[in-house]
């Protein structure tokens, strides 16, 4: 044997066992890659896309700062106050002959519209339940819109367009007689507020879902802490005290959590808006003394671009984040009624649930009702004036805002459950 022959005989057992290992290192490598395509496909499920960011998080809050001040100051004060002013002013007296003094204290007129005679202090409550009403309607065919369909942010838009041009539109109503197309407007204006609000909500459910606290939590449970994904361990919405804790508890509670941080979070960013804007109606009121009327007109317009300017950072940093597609025999316009009399069959089935759609069904119209009633108090009973309900209404956004955020950080500190907060607030 040659010494070249030699050479490679020795060499030959050292160089298979390379080969041997380097086909181990391969198959590691491929099972690792199939476990984190697992795990890739895993957070796609989870998310719907992407993990949620910061940027899209504030998207979400600045799309509530938008929205809130209509609540505030056109429901609660601007459009209550404005339709029963324009009423007095087109109205007569209990014998509809002399025309309603409406600045006498306490003073008390008909006005005459769709054909029969009304108190003029119930036609902002009408015009609010003819947009209730239609609101309704509406509710049941976008809700489940809200959920099915890939159109969610792009509806969400287009009601805050219709909502924000209709109030910017009261700029138009600068006198008593146009009395229609202010309640017209208004109509208009709050079904924009209302169905935007549906789409609004229901990012709350995919949001906290996409949460980097949730998904870390569904994660470890279904890969351990080491599969983790390291561009999620180093987002700034997953704090390592925060995952320690939430290690204690399964994911669905975790989520649970987190749902109610961000609604939380969000309450306190729209009500702290509301103040902003019912602050710069103060002041528009107190200037315009002369004509109250006008003045409420150019504060619904104010909150008409307010409206639109803060829908601009949502409009190019909210994700669609579509909701699982209707089956092909499904039609998407249909589907919303054949859906809402499931619902009707199936809730009598579920009385826990039932008894809190009527609990909360309750608890909001209470609550829509007492704004727009409190005004009205106000005004005819009173004899409050604008500024001063104005002052008056604050406190309601700032109540809210300390309810919301401190039941939050009672939450946080203590752990309870949703359940136990509502009980409390409820009580």
């Amino acid at each position: 044997m040659s010494e070249y022959d030699a050479l490679n005989s020795s060499l030959e057992p050292a160089m298979e066992n390379s080969k041997r290992d380097r086909d181990s290192i391969s198959e590691e490598h491929d099972d690792t890659d199939d476990e984190m395509q697992d795990i890739n496909k895993d957070i796609d499920r989870m998310c719907r896309g992407e993990p949620l960011t910061r940027k899209e998080m504030w998207a979400w809050y600045i799309y509530g700062v938008a929205t809130e001040p209509f609540n505030t100051s056109i429901i609660g004060l601007y459009m209550s106050t404005a339709l029963s002013l324009m009423a007095a002013m087109e109205g007569y007296e209990l014998d509809h002959v002399t025309p309603c003094d409406y600045n006498a204290t306490n003073y008390t007129c008909d006005y005459k519209w769709a054909g029969r005679w009304m108190d003029t202090t119930s036609f902002p409550l009408y015009m609010t339940t003819i947009a209730s009403l239609i609101q309704a309607v509406l509710y049941i065919a976008l809700g489940t819109l809200a959920d099915h369909s890939s159109n969610r942010k792009r509806m969400l838009l287009a009601f805050a367009g219709l909502g924000g041009a209709a109030c910017i539109c009261l700029l138009g109503v600068t006198k008593s007689s146009l009395i229609n197309t202010a309640a017209a407007l208004y109509i208009l204006a709050s079904i924009g507020y209302g169905c935007s609000l549906v789409f609004y909500y229901a990012y709350i459910p995919l949001l906290a879902r996409a949460h980097p606290r949730t998904i870390y939590r569904r994660l470890i449970s279904l890969h351990g802490a080491m599969a983790v994904p390291l561009r999620l361990t180093k987002t700034k919405l997953l704090r390592s005290k925060k995952a320690e804790r939430d290690a204690q508890y399964p994911a669905h509670v975790v989520e649970e959590f987190v749902t109610n941080k961000l609604s939380a979070l969000g309450n306190l960013w729209m009500n702290l808006a509301a103040i902003v804007v019912l602050g710069i109606g103060i002041g528009t009121l107190s200037v315009m003394k002369d004509n109250q009327l006008y003045a409420m007109m150019i504060g619904s317009a104010i909150v008409g671009i307010w409206w639109w300017v803060f829908t601009i950072y949502p409009m190019f940093q909210l994700k669609e984040r579509p909701g699982p597609p209707l089956s092909p025999e499904q039609n998407q316009w249909l589907f919303p009624l054949y859906s809402f009399k499931q619902t009707c069959q199936d809730v009598w089935r579920l009385p826990e649930t039932l008894k809190f759609l009527v609990g909360w069904f309750l608890l909001a119209d209470s609550m829509n009702t007492v704004n727009t009633v409190t005004s009205l108090f106000a005004q005819t009973v009173i004899n409050m004036d604008e500024d001063l309900m104005a002052i008056g209404i604050l406190v309601a956004p700032i109540t809210s805002m300390i309810g919301a955020f401190g039941f939050s950080l009672l939450q946080e500190r203590f752990n309870y459950r949703t359940r136990t907060l509502i009980l409390a607030v409820v009580a």
